[in-house]
C-alpha cells in the first residue's frame, strides 16, 4: 500500500475538506463535511470530525484528493484561524496551505 500523508501523522482527528464544493467561494472559503458524513459547512465548528480509522479504511471516500481531503484537527483549526486574521483575497487558501506541493526532480540521473 502507498505511503499516506496521514503515515506521519500522530493519533488525532480529522476534518473532511470538500475539494468538490469549495473552489471559487468568495474569499477562498473552505467547506467541510458535516458529522456523519452529512451536508456540508464553511464553519469549521460546525465540521464533522472523523477518526483515523475512519478515514485509513475508506480513502477512496474520505481522502481521495480529488473531492476529498482528511485534514488533521489541528492544521485545519490553526488555518482558519489563519484565514479569519488576514484574508486571501482570489485564492483558495486551503489548497495552498493544506495540500501537499508537487515536487519535480529536475537532475540527470
Amino acid at each position: 500500500m502507498p505511503k499516506s500523508h496521514l503515515d506521519d501523522m500522530p493519533e488525532f482527528r480529522y476534518y473532511i475538506l470538500s475539494l468538490k464544493w469549495s473552489p471559487g467561494l468568495p474569499d477562498g472559503q473552505a467547506v467541510w463535511w458535516g458529522p456523519d458524513n452529512n451536508g456540508y459547512t464553511t464553519d469549521l465548528m460546525q465540521a464533522g470530525r472523523y477518526t483515523r480509522e475512519q478515514v485509513e479504511a475508506k480513502p477512496g471516500y474520505y481522502n481521495d484528493g480529488v473531492e476529498a481531503l482528511a485534514v488533521c484537527e489541528n492544521i485545519a483549526i490553526t488555518e482558519s484561524r489563519m484565514v479569519r486574521l488576514v484574508k486571501y483575497p482570489g485564492s483558495d487558501w486551503w489548497r495552498e496551505r493544506i495540500q501537499p506541493k508537487e515536487t519535480t526532480d529536475d537532475s540527470d540521473g
